[in-house]
């Protein structure tokens, strides 16, 4: 009797990607027997060998150049060989297309009856003007930004002086 709960574990396995014997190396260092692991295996690969489709066509052998006679373009017929169309194959990605539309810089248009997000106040409309209000600081950020570089400027004077002369001020806080 095979037990079930490691043949559904295996098919699971399998299912996922991984290869049977990881799956089955995977049940046996969980601690089940080797017998049980392998029955369940051998159970498992029955049941995928049937649920295999059969081929509809007969295949036949190629021959070879020398096995066939000379053929002559006229009687030649191009044999038709089956081919399985993939679904969606050859059409771009959905992020293919998100690229594209980058690229040609239009927006994505809402779903039918979406609504759009709501623009913050003062938010620029146009994409590029975001970056260009970032690149040219006004006068007022200028000024603030020189006030503060000069003040750096002094702490870190400061910083250095109080290492050159700290046995100097060591000793001013020592005399009260």
């Amino acid at each position: 009797m095979v037990r079930q709960d490691l043949v559904g574990a295996i098919e699971s396995a399998t299912a996922r990607g991984e290869s049977l014997k990881n799956a089955m190396m995977t049940l046996f260092n969980a601690g089940y027997p080797r017998q049980e692991i392998e029955a369940a295996a051998r159970e498992v690969q029955k049941t995928q060998l049937a649920a295999q489709p059969k081929p509809k066509t007969p295949v036949r052998p190629i021959k070879s150049p020398s096995q066939s006679a000379p053929l002559s373009r006229s009687k030649v017929k191009p044999t038709e060989i089956p081919v399985q169309k993939v679904s969606g194959y050859g059409q771009p990605t959905k992020h293919q297309q998100i690229q594209q539309r980058i690229k040609a810089r239009r927006p994505i248009p809402l779903r039918q009856g979406a609504k759009a997000p709501p623009r913050m106040p003062g938010a620029p409309t146009k994409p590029g003007a975001l970056i260009k209000s970032i690149d040219k600081p006004d006068k007022k950020t200028k000024l603030t930004m020189i006030v503060l570089a000069a003040i750096e400027f002094c702490l870190f004077i400061f910083l250095i002086l109080s290492f050159v002369f700290k046995n100097a001020i060591v000793d001013f806080f020592n005399g009260f």
